[in-house]
């Protein structure tokens, strides 16, 4: 189907696709306002080494600054860290804090970072969320160590590197959402506007040819009527004013019987053999069999015809009529 078409049908058809897409409008503002919105905070944690390595001993010194005594166990505790917060047990009690959808993941393949994020119905909502998340995750890094029973200067612990950056609105789902829905009912409304359409012009056709049939078969049946009451009104006499009609032949063989349709269809051989009769009789048969022409000669009469003239019509003039009665 072209545009242009399609076009057509939509002038055609406006009073149902303009309804329906009314209806897709309204139905699509309606799935963005039934989505609550949701607002995202994002912060991060890095683990630092115990106090006691960044003392160190009298044999070897320490740096005194935690920033620079990484190494990869603070890598291994990172990653535990964070399988521990992504647990069931971690979610529910999150959950009764008031955090409700939350992530933690490294942050880099290199290096004991955790980046946190934590979502909200509102700004504030996610900004509690986002304090609420590091609190925890620090008390989880303090559990971790105490049940494996390391001494609290030998602990390692964490900073905070980003407190939680300022609520951002999620859109992304949310305008997905909507012009899904949208494109959704238009598609809907398209569609039921070419089916409506395509089922109309069906209708009207099919109503088209019932009333021309209704309106030849009217004539048709009127004709077929009027011949049947012509023959049986006048026995003897066929249309076109000739004699020796189907009424007188089947008087002649004993039935009596108005013309039928079979009647009806013989007719024109009837016709034809008269015509040939005729013919046969204005000729003069002594001429013609001597090769002269009978114009300067009266036309004899049937009964001066010679007996094989009468015998070629007498066949001449039953054989169709046999074959009508057949």
């Amino acid at each position: 189907m072209s545009l242009a078409e399609m076009g057509r049908v939509a002038r055609r058809r406006w009073y149902i696709l303009l309804p329906l897409l009314l209806l897709a409008v309204v139905a699509t503002v309606g799935v963005e306002r039934s989505i609550p919105r949701q607002y995202q905070s994002t912060g991060m944690v890095s683990l630092l080494a115990s106090p006691q390595s960044i003392k160190g001993t009298s044999t070897v010194p320490g740096t005194e600054n935690p920033f620079l005594s990484f190494d990869s166990s603070l890598n291994d505790t990172a990653d535990f860290l964070v399988r521990r917060l992504s647990s069931t047990d971690a979610a529910q009690q999150l959950a009764g804090e008031g955090v409700g959808t939350y992530t933690a993941v490294l942050a880099a393949s290199q290096g004991p970072f955790i980046q946190l994020t934590a979502n909200g119905a509102t700004p504030k909502a996610a900004r509690d969320a986002m304090t609420a998340l590091i609190a925890y995750t620090s008390t989880q890094l303090n559990a971790l160590q105490d049940e494996q029973g390391v001494p609290r200067q030998n602990m390692i612990t964490s900073a905070v590197i980003v407190p939680g950056s300022p609520p951002t609105a999620l859109n992304k789902r949310r305008v997905q959402d909507t012009l899904g829905a949208g494109a959704a009912a238009l598609a809907l409304a398209i569609l039921a506007t070419f089916a409506t359409d395509s089922i109309a012009l069906r209708r009207r056709r099919k109503h088209g040819r019932r009333k021309a049939g209704r309106s030849t078969a009217g004539p048709a049946a009127a004709l077929s009527t009027a011949t049947q009451a012509t023959m049986s009104t006048a026995p003897g006499a066929v249309p076109g004013g000739e004699p020796g009609g189907l009424a007188e032949q089947g008087g002649a063989d004993g039935a009596g019987a108005a013309a039928g349709p079979d009647d009806l269809a013989a007719l024109p051989v009837r016709r034809r053999s008269a015509e040939r009769a005729e013919r046969i009789g204005n000729v003069n048969p002594t001429a013609t069999a001597n090769g002269e022409a009978g114009a300067d000669r009266p036309a004899a009469s049937s009964g001066e015809l010679p007996g094989a003239a009468a015998g070629g019509l007498t066949g001449e003039l039953i054989s169709p009529l046999s074959e009508a009665r057949d």
